[in-house]
């Protein structure tokens, strides 16, 4: 009985071209869907958000260190 080895996948994926690019492992040919962009409206108003936020603490923190 064959022991099957699983592989350490290498992917090499084309270029973006619409939302799925097609991936080939390098070591075993397997193939792979990989989306290029996991955002959504949604995603973006939350991260738009999130940056505000870390950028108002950011400001918060130079503007304690130095003084201002």
């Amino acid at each position: 009985m064959q022991t099957k080895v699983k592989c350490i996948h290498h992917w090499e994926i084309e270029e973006p071209n619409g939302p799925i690019s097609e991936g080939i492992c390098k070591n075993c040919g397997e193939k792979k869907e990989f989306q290029n962009s996991i955002f959504t409206e949604t995603n973006h108003i939350n991260l738009d958000r999130e940056q505000s936020h870390a950028s108002s603490a950011q400001e918060k923190k130079w503007n304690r260190w130095f003084g201002e």
